[in-house]
């Protein structure tokens, strides 16, 4: 048992995109102060998680992945996890706050 295992033995998932969140925050945290008061901000990160909903409820009807459910929370909406929601809302949001990053 790793160093890791002993501090986060169930929820790898969420560990992984606490770090993510986590570093986003730093490098981004001004960009996305901007970011989060526009409403065009919200309705496309909706609509991508909406889409992505989409694709995952198909994926894992299908077989073509699934999840080790003793490393998530166990809390899922329409058969997926709350982690991949907030992957979805994140991935969105950042890649949105480097794009204007480096936009400008």
């Amino acid at each position: 048992m790793s160093g890791v295992d002993l501090l986060v033995p169930r929820f790898d998932y969420l560990a992984v995109l606490a770090v993510g969140t986590i570093t986003g925050l730093l490098v981004f945290g001004e960009e996305l102060r901007q970011l989060l008061q526009r409403p065009a901000l919200w309705l496309g990160a909706m609509s991508f998680v909406l889409f992505s909903t989409l694709v995952e409820v198909t994926a894992l009807s299908r077989g073509w992945w699934t999840f080790t459910e003793d490393r998530l929370l166990g809390i899922s909406f329409v058969q997926v996890p709350v982690e991949e929601y907030l992957l979805f809302f994140g991935a969105y949001i950042f890649t949105v706050a480097a794009w204007e990053s480096f936009r400008s």
